[in-house]
């Protein structure tokens, strides 16, 4: 008898211990949205280059130019993006902080050039800025 509520006891211990272990904090709940929001900002991205890759085919050479380099900007920032996101799964805390805020702004650059992107479709052609940081 006392074995069998020892193997109980003990059993219930490993399943407690497990819950507890495998349970994700608050902390690496952020980290998991946060790495499933970039790889959907990724494809969203990719669109982008797709979408205008397409454009550019259809318009006079002038304009092509500077899609061309709003396109070279776009993969640029996905490159960036992707490789950041795969250092993330083993970043440290502190890592995962300035990596964090290394892809917010690579992020909002990308908007920006898509916003001159959705521009340009209005006739209104601006100067792309450049990704500062790309590695």
């Amino acid at each position: 008898m006392n074995y069998l509520r020892l193997r109980i006891l003990i059993s219930i211990a490993i399943v407690s211990a497990g819950l507890i272990f495998c349970s994700k904090t608050p902390r690496e709940k952020e980290k998991t949205r946060y790495r499933k929001d970039i790889k959907s900002t990724l494809q969203k991205i990719d669109k982008s280059i797709t979408s205008i890759k397409k454009e550019s085919k259809e318009i006079i050479s002038e304009t092509k130019e500077e899609l061309n380099v709003k396109i070279d900007q776009l993969e640029k920032a996905q490159k960036a993006l992707s490789k950041e996101l795969n250092e993330m799964q083993s970043a440290t805390e502190q890592q995962w902080t300035q990596q964090k805020a290394h892809i917010d702004s690579i992020i909002q650059v990308v908007e920006e050039i898509d916003s001159l992107s959705k521009r340009r479709s209005k006739n209104i052609i601006q100067p792309a800025d450049t990704i500062k940081k790309t590695s």
